[in-house]
């Protein structure tokens, strides 16, 4: 049995000419997908936060579009991000996303997995 082939229509993907695209390493996506510790809406609100490039002024309301979550999620999806080391957050000012402490969490868990299971 053969595995199934992804396919779709990769202008529309790609959105028009002149916004902002998504794009991450497929490594990082899969290190976030499988990190411990955080609920799919911190893995989203680390996604959405990813997928503008650096330096852009995005606004609450606008993070709140984009991530699809309501302003109590967001408050506290950030403030656990925040606690793991993922995220730093200075209100009104930046987001700095640490994706050496993502990449760390993620191999220590590796690591943990790997010894237990010999």
């Amino acid at each position: 049995m053969s595995s199934p082939i992804v396919q779709y229509d990769e202008l529309k993907k790609l959105g028009a000419e002149g916004k902002y695209r998504f794009t991450i390493s497929l490594a990082l996506f899969e290190t976030i997908n499988n990190l411990p510790g955080i609920e799919a809406n911190g893995k989203i609100l680390l996604f959405s936060l990813l997928a503008y490039p650096i330096g852009y002024a995005m606004s609450e309301h606008e993070l709140l579009l984009v991530s699809g979550m309501n302003e109590r999620t967001l408050i506290r999806q950030r403030k656990k991000l925040a606690e793991l080391g993922y995220i730093k957050y200075t209100p009104y000012k930046e987001y700095y996303i640490d994706i050496d402490a993502i990449t760390d969490a993620a191999a220590e868990v590796w690591f943990s997995v790997k010894i237990l299971k010999g």
